[in-house]
């Protein structure tokens, strides 16, 4: 009875909006995707604030204004919730943001999965009354018009909500739109609740138990020492990786004491967890430690991927309690690294000379400029730092550096001095250590996929368990080789800028790479790492710098980009390393600079190295091959340009590839890898193997054509060492819905490549 009245009392006051009837739901609304695509298709979106919501009122208007009107695809309507109209409710995206105050935020209440009462609200059959208390629907069909998305931001206090919303300003509001998690819930600044809703068909907008996780954030106490507590939030964690860890720790921290002349006036508390994936979903952050210096907190991750590769965040968190927050912050990073043992698993200093010899050691004017020093790789950082410290400190004593700990003053001439003397007593500093990733198996052909980060929602990507259920499935196809593909994107065609690190927590971050390489190892695969680049203004390809300057500023920041990859594949005993994909214009005009770029790289990694080049004009005349260990093609060469060829046509045609490649090969003397081969499930894929085509019909037999013929094909060319099929995803159930993408996951061709493979 209650329900029915509040069900009227809404139809009164919703001024016409057609009401919601769950019933309906399956048969009529849309499900996740094609909301998605509706939001991509939307050149504006509503935002709609609540008239009683004076201090969040401020906040969201200043916030849009200082957007960066250069990212923004689509234009932002702020509006205030009594003057936005039906028919802008009914044809944009929706962005409800408020308390209760907010009209619109009554007017939901009972059309999504979460009721409003005086106290709080009401989700999943729990009630939220704390005034921290926040919840965040994404994406879900706006029940005035289901075609169309909204997303509602509420909470039982504004000064929470005001505090939350600053948060996203200050880090990227594109995420802040587009939010692949289908609720969340906060409690005292903690993400509480997070899952998904339900795409099944059957179950449609309902939420997901599979996808739905509640977090303890106390956690349970298993032990402490004399400066740790340390807590854990699953039933995972190892007590011999806990016994390491405290004995570590202990360490660390006596001798910090014993440098600073000054006790911890506190415990800090250490929050262990079995998994990344685990940490990444509870904390949304995917480092492999982050810290709350005020709540004294530190959350990690011990064993698996991370067994005796320690972070240097308690070293950290115990110099910032003892010594205070330096104005600098490679001295806080370089002494806590400095007083890590076993820091990432790695000698500091070996890597240190490795940098130096390879011409990568940042100036010590950018390394103590916060601003250069954060667009540096957080390794790179890492490794140069401690070296500093290590020099302040043999060079000109303990005293010295902690009288310049807090306040660094020196003048440029003092720095330049400063940097002789330190490569000089890095030249001379002793190392016994030499860098050695694994090797390749010898005379083994590398049955390989690239790996695709599908998802991104943690469980899904490359971290998640979904990974590792879909790495075991390609284990069991006899796959022995994996590709991992980090990407960054570029803003210009024509014009330099830097490349972003990804470090969002559902992206391809360093922790995710981390995991997805430690998962591929342990199921007996090598592991190759090709970081690329993609952009929605063109082909990578087609970058082409307007001037020599340009160019040199190009290469300086892919330079910076690519060896924190290389970093990364030396620290984590990656086999091998790809140092660019598809640079055509870039690869046939500056030769040089990617000579000099392999140079580098050789130095600071140990792994075999190659170059993915396109298919046809750069992969037949690029030069620089013999640099590399390996010639690398990603192979969409035609097969034949009829739409019904017969198995001997498309033979044939393949066949004349591999001439035309082999060539390449012979001129050489070195061995071939297909980096990237593949056919996407259409009906002629063979004609345009690099193209969407996707206003073709679906035909996964088609597509397995081409996977026998290539099987066929390569059966007796020894020249070649191993091949990458274009691609397989991160999840099993990406495959679910006959995508005519290249992946041949669940489809016909699978059982092709599977044969192959185990033969």
């Amino acid at each position: 009875m209650h329900r029915n009245y509040l069900f009227l009392c809404l139809f009164l006051f919703s001024c016409g909006a057609s009401s919601f009837n769950q019933n309906d739901v399956h048969n009529t609304w849309p499900d996740k995707s094609a909301l998605m695509d509706a939001f991509r298709q939307q050149d504006t979106i509503c935002v709609i604030y609540g008239k009683e919501d004076y201090a969040l009122t401020e906040t969201i208007i200043a916030g849009i204004a200082g957007l960066d009107s250069r990212n923004l695809q689509s234009e932002i309507l702020v509006l205030r919730d009594d003057k936005v109209t039906e028919e802008q409710i009914k044809r944009y995206p929706v962005y409800v943001i408020g308390t209760q105050k907010n009209l619109l935020v009554k007017r939901l209440d009972e059309n999504m999965p979460v009721n409003f009462t005086e106290t709080g609200f009401i989700f999943d059959d729990i009630k939220y009354n704390d005034k921290s208390d926040i919840i965040k629907i994404s994406l879900y069909p706006n029940v005035f018009n289901p075609k169309m998305p909204i997303t509602l931001l509420a909470a039982n206090s504004e000064e929470y909500l005001i505090e939350y919303i600053k948060e996203q300003f200050a880090q990227s509001w594109g995420y802040f739109f587009w939010e692949s998690w289908g609720y969340q819930i906060f409690d005292n600044g903690h993400r509480v609740v997070l899952g998904n809703f339900s795409e099944d068909k059957n179950t449609l907008w309902s939420i997901d138990k599979k996808l739905h996780w509640d977090f303890n954030f106390v956690g349970n106490k298993v032990g402490e020492n004399a400066y740790i507590e340390f807590y854990t939030h699953d039933s995972g964690v190892d007590e011999t990786n806990l016994k390491d860890i405290s004995q570590t720790t202990l360490a660390d921290i006596t001798a910090i004491e014993q440098f600073t002349g000054k006790t911890l006036s506190s415990k800090i508390k250490l929050h262990l967890y079995s998994s990344m994936e685990i940490k990444t979903l509870m904390q949304d952050d995917a480092n492999q430690a982050n810290i709350d210096f005020e709540g004294n907190n530190i959350h990690t991750v011990i064993g698996k991927e991370y067994k005796n590769m320690y972070s240097e965040a308690p070293a950290r968190l115990s110099l910032r309690n003892t010594l205070g927050e330096p104005k600098i912050e490679a001295l806080e990073t370089g002494l806590a690294v400095y007083f890590t043992h076993n820091w990432q698993g790695t000698d500091y200093n070996m890597q240190l000379k490795c940098l130096l010899d390879a011409e990568l050691l940042p100036s010590i004017s950018n390394l103590i400029n916060n601003a250069t020093y954060n667009e540096k790789s957080e390794y790179l950082n890492a490794i140069v730092c401690a070296g500093f410290i290590n020099f302040l400190i043999e060079h000109y004593g303990k005293t010295y550096l902690l009288e310049h700990y807090l306040q660094w003053d020196s003048n440029s001439t003092e720095l330049i001095v400063l940097d002789i003397e330190w490569h000089t007593f890095i030249k001379n500093t002793s190392s016994q250590n030499k860098n050695s990733s694994p090797p390749l198996p010898e005379n083994t052909f590398l049955k390989g996929f690239n790996f695709a980060h599908e998802g991104y929602e943690v469980y899904n990507g490359y971290m998640g368990s979904e990974s590792d259920m879909s790495i075991k499935e390609l284990q069991n196809m006899g796959v022995n080789s994996l590709t991992l593909i980090p990407y960054s994107g570029f803003s210009s065609m024509t014009e330099p800028s830097p490349f972003r690190f990804s470090n969002s927590s559902g992206a391809e971050n360093d922790a995710s790479i981390i995991h997805a390489a430690y998962t591929a190892h342990k199921s007996g695969m090598s592991v190759m790492l090709k970081p690329q680049l993609w952009s929605h203004l063109g082909w990578t390809g087609d970058i082409t710098m307007q001037s020599e300057k340009d160019w040199n500023l190009f290469f300086n920041y892919y330079e910076q980009w690519i060896i924190h990859y290389a970093l990364i594949a030396e620290l984590y005993d990656m086999e091998m390393f790809c140092i660019g994909v598809e640079f055509q214009n870039a690869s046939l005009s500056e030769h040089n600079k990617w000579d000099a770029l392999f140079d580098k790289v050789r130095k600071i990694y140990s792994g075999k190295i190659t170059y993915a080049a396109n298919w046809g004009t750069e992969f037949e005349t690029v030069s620089f091959w013999n640099k590399l260990d390996f010639i690398s093609v990603n192979c969409y060469y035609p097969l034949s340009k009829k739409t019904n060829p017969t198995d001997e046509e498309l033979l044939t045609g393949f066949e004349k590839n591999l001439d035309v490649i082999e060539a390449v090969q012979k001129k050489y003397d070195m061995p071939v890898l297909f980096t990237e081969i593949g056919f996407k499930s259409i009906a002629t894929p063979w004609i345009n193997p690099h193209m969407d085509d996707d206003d073709q019909a679906y035909d996964e037999m088609a597509q397995k054509r081409c996977y026998s013929i290539m099987q066929q094909a390569m059966a007796d060319e020894d020249w070649i060492k191993g091949v990458y099929i274009w691609k397989w995803p991160s999840y099993m159930s990406y495959s679910g819905k006959k995508n005519k993408d290249f992946t041949p996951c669940g489809k016909a061709a699978e059982d092709v490549i599977k044969d192959w493979f185990l033969k």
